[in-house]
């Protein structure tokens, strides 16, 4: 939490100056805007917001993976049925490009890591 009060005074510091520049109105279509949308008058904690979302998101992101992994793994008898799907997805649609260009290239490895699963302080009857 240190390190967010560090670092997130200023980038919230520069979007108030955005919004006072706009007739109050923000510019950016991001999550911080939308709090502050939200809160109307209301006074909140920017940077506790910031990182709880962060800490949802982290969240999300990392549990549908291995959730996903953990229902193949007890049923592998979808596996074929899902690599079709995944297929045709992949050869239907255009590659998703993000923003800043990166990329996956075609063969790269990914990895998933879910050593916390397997963790006895976290889960009491982990493998």
């Amino acid at each position: 939490m240190r390190y967010a009060y560090q670092v997130l005074p200023p980038i919230l510091a520069g979007l108030a100056l955005d919004r006072a520049a706009n007739g109050g109105k923000g510019t950016s279509a991001d999550a911080i805007e939308w709090y502050h949308q939200l809160a109307g008058k209301r006074k909140y904690d920017e940077v506790i917001a910031q990182v709880g979302l962060a800490h949802a998101a982290i969240h999300t992101t990392e549990d549908l993976p291995f959730k996903t992994l953990t229902q193949l793994a007890e049923h592998p008898e979808v596996i074929p049925q899902v690599q079709k799907e995944i297929v045709h997805a992949i050869s239907t649609y255009e590659d998703a490009k993000p923003p800043n260009g990166a990329t996956i290239p075609k063969g790269s490895q990914t990895l998933v890591i879910t050593d916390i699963r397997r963790s006895k302080k976290t889960y009491e009857n982990s493998k």
